[in-house]
């Protein structure tokens, strides 16, 4: 049966980041929990920083003027540049996910999981910075368990008892 795995996170990168993990199988309560804590950062914010700016450049002048056209600098230094920016990214989040404090979260993951397993992880944050990391190459993900999948979601569910449902139209709208 494939597992689910919640990290919850609670902070921002300025300040740190409580973390709650819960494992357990999909469509069933978890069966462990486990609190931790991710410290402030200013590596990892650096590295974010410098990633969106070299990614950004490289789109910057990639649409032709019709009056005048400009070469400043080649395309696949930016290119280079960009995945120089993002190596270093990768690098500064796994060693972040390597902090102490969060070796708790690490070795439980660890113990109750299995490489070989179909695993969801579900990264519940109402932080917009914490929801656009790379979480996919965190190592536990992208080396060590290759059946991993990552999932977002905002640490607020809500079910509703009825869904609705929209009548069926035959003919399509036009817009234009």
């Amino acid at each position: 049966m494939r597992k689910l795995v919640v990290l919850k996170l609670d902070g921002d990168l300025n300040n740190g980041v409580k973390v709650s993990l819960e494992i357990g199988e999909e469509n069933q309560r978890p069966f462990t929990e486990i609190n931790a804590y991710l410290p402030l950062s200013q590596n990892i914010i650096a590295a974010i920083e410098q990633w969106q700016e070299t990614s950004t450049a490289i789109w910057k002048y990639t649409r032709v003027k019709a009056k005048k056209i400009t070469i400043d600098g080649s395309i696949s230094k930016r290119q280079h540049d960009c995945s120089f920016a993002a190596f270093i990214l990768k690098e500064q989040l796994n060693n972040w996910l390597c902090s102490e404090s969060f070796r708790p979260i690490r070795e439980k993951w660890l113990k109750h999981l299995i490489p070989s397993e179909e695993i969801r992880v579900m990264i519940r944050t109402n932080q917009i910075e914490l929801r656009k990391l790379p979480w996919h190459l965190w190592d536990l993900v992208d080396k060590d368990y290759p059946k991993a999948e990552i999932t977002l979601s905002l640490p607020q569910l809500e079910q509703t008892g009825s869904t609705k449902t929209f009548p069926h139209r035959n003919k399509l709208n036009r817009v234009c």
